[in-house]
């Protein structure tokens, strides 16, 4: 009996080394905590919080390189980006920016972070490389979402206040277009194809759904109420948005537009980002103090996270496996394999 379960162990162990050795990525939820002024990291294989990072004021947005190494927090309260290092969880660097900072958005290339300041109807943009402020453009007036097209050529700017979207120039860092949209423009997601971007709009309860080739409003879909976040599937087939006044999310199939599916969820749901595989949705509700994971083949809520206070924006990442990782991943593997009965 002694030598079988030492065979099986070993076994395991073996099946557990391979797994990580060849695995080239971990993921990792970032989820921005306003009310406690720190990011929870929770690891999505485990739905546990592996790491709280301290950051400025009033944190509010999230988004994370390409190349998974670092998070820009935009800091409404103290003026301010914090950018993590994802290997360490240190704050290497913290850059000074506009008034109420807001939201931020990546280019595909890394070079360049978008940061909205609804405090002074701009867009900061920050060079990556050396942390300083390279163009400040005006939008319209509380702005709020960002979105860069994954060409990289153009950032879509939410304004709150003025019921619009700003299509900034990230060549000319002009505004080449300004779309008229729904009443509170809030959260902006640009479908994996750049064809449509999908803007949910706070005081309508609706999405507007602008093709960016005309810049027409194509479709104007009727959501819960208080739409705020979203975020489309990997493979464009469908938008999560979420509802923080009828506490739920709406599942959009993006080629009828109807409502496919609407799931309750904690409460004042705020932000929502989908893993890279498209299998689940991290939901943060802001009330609540939880992250809410949906399955989105079954459209049950697999798990509820404790976070901080007043969780607000949500991005995800995949990690290289270095030393450090590496070992994590075989403690998260061996945890699984223990759940499992496999002694």
């Amino acid at each position: 009996m002694q030598y079988c379960s030492t065979a099986l162990l070993l076994y395991c162990s073996t099946a557990l080394l391979l797994y990580c050795s060849t695995a080239v990525a971990v993921e990792y939820a970032y989820v921005i905590n306003s009310g406690s002024g720190n990011v929870s990291v929770i690891n999505t294989q485990t739905n546990e919080v592996t790491a709280t990072v301290t950051v400025g004021v009033n944190s509010r947005g999230v988004a994370i390189t390409p190349n998974g190494k670092y998070a820009y927090i935009t800091n409404n309260g103290s003026f301010n980006v914090s950018v993590i290092n994802t290997q360490t969880y240190a704050v290497d660097h913290t850059v000074a920016i506009g008034v109420g900072p807001r939201e931020v958005a990546i280019t595909p290339d890394g070079k360049y972070a978008y940061v909205t300041n609804n405090g002074r109807r701009n867009v900061s943009v920050i060079n990556t490389q050396t942390y300083a402020i390279d163009h400040t453009v005006t939008v319209g007036t509380n702005s709020q979402g960002i979105a860069i097209t994954p060409d990289g050529k153009y950032a879509y700017v939410t304004n709150f206040s003025s019921s619009n979207v700003s299509v900034l120039n990230t060549q000319t860092y002009a505004i080449d277009h300004t779309v008229t949209v729904g009443s509170g423009p809030q959260g902006v997601a640009i479908t994996p194809d750049g064809k449509y971007a999908y803007i949910t709009n706070f005081l309508a309860s609706t999405v507007s759904v602008i093709n960016t080739q005309t810049y027409a409003i194509d479709h104007t879909v009727t959501v819960g109420g208080g739409p705020q976040g979203v975020a489309i599937t990997p493979d464009g087939k469908y938008a999560y948005v979420t509802n923080f006044g009828s506490s739920n999310v709406s599942v959009i199939n993006t080629q009828t537009y109807a409502i496919d599916h609407t799931v309750v969820i904690g409460a004042r749901p705020s932000r929502v980002a989908i893993t890279p595989n498209g299998k689940y949705a991290y939901v943060t509700n802001n009330i609540a103090n939880t992250v809410s994971v949906i399955n989105t083949q079954t459209y049950a809520v697999d798990h509820t996270v404790a976070v901080g206070s007043r969780p607000l924006g949500v991005a995800i990442t995949q990690l290289p496996l270095t030393s450090n990782k590496f070992i994590e991943a075989i403690q998260t593997y061996s945890n699984i394999f223990l759940q499992k009965g496999l002694r």
